[in-house]
């Protein structure tokens, strides 16, 4: 709810690239904010998390794109 009432917009996509989803939606809707909820925390998600999460700042950060994480 907060969300929509500061103006933002809530998406929730799934797909098997989830890092190349969100960059190429951000690219596509000129998004310059990204807000994700915390992964699941097994060892094995916790480790594919950590892998993707670099992945995704990195290529947000060449974007000048934000990106919260919320726990």
């Amino acid at each position: 709810n907060l969300a929509t009432e500061l103006g933002g917009q809530i998406r929730q996509v799934h797909s098997n690239r989830p890092v190349e989803t969100i960059v190429e939606i951000c690219r596509e809707q000129k998004i310059n904010i990204v807000c994700v909820g915390r992964p699941e925390f097994s060892l094995f998600s916790l480790l594919k998390s950590t892998t993707r999460l670099r992945r995704l700042t990195v290529r947000l950060s060449r974007m000048n794109i934000d990106l919260f994480i919320f726990s």
